[in-house]
């Protein structure tokens, strides 16, 4: 199942992204336009792969490479929101997984920010241990809580789920 990253893709991010995206045509200025070559993409990934076998993964609150959004909230509630008018499987949130003291504009929790938007299947990751994933699938009921990044770099960390 493909599975667009805009969250890691530097050539997405470049032009998603107010800071780094200088474009005057149809890909720049406002968020509407910058998120105009995602909702393009995803499409064209639609078409070769077929309805619901597409995912796309977001990070509404990482900044990375010095690329810096002045209103993450507004481009991701209108990013979103026209992605949930596709036949997408799936959005993968990304929670901040460093402190948000000098980005205090960006969203502290992804899915309280933007999980409203959508009825689609929502994977979040970032930040969870298994006490906090079970306690937020057990209030949601339909999300899907990754822990996988724990266990790239520590070796004990599958004993310490169990």
């Amino acid at each position: 199942m493909p599975d667009e990253q805009v969250t890691d893709d530097v050539p997405v991010i470049l032009i998603l992204v107010e800071s780094s995206n200088q474009r005057t045509d149809e890909y720049g200025g406002s968020f509407e336009n910058r998120s105009r070559f995602v909702l393009e993409l995803i499409k064209e990934l639609i078409t070769v792969a077929g309805e619901a076998k597409v995912g796309i993964k977001l990070s509404p609150s990482i900044a990375i490479h010095n690329m810096f959004e002045p209103n993450p909230l507004e481009l991701y509630n209108y990013l979103i929101t026209e992605l949930n008018k596709l036949p997408i499987a799936y959005f993968h949130l990304m929670q901040p997984l460093f402190p948000l003291d000098e980005l205090p504009h960006y969203p502290k929790n992804v899915l309280t920010s933007f999980g409203h938007l959508t009825e689609k299947n929502i994977i979040v990751n970032g930040g969870y241990n298994r006490e906090t994933a079970e306690a937020e699938l057990q209030a949601t009921q339909r999300n899907l809580y990754l822990l996988v990044a724990c266990f790239w770099p520590i070796p004990i960390c599958p004993e310490g789920l169990n």
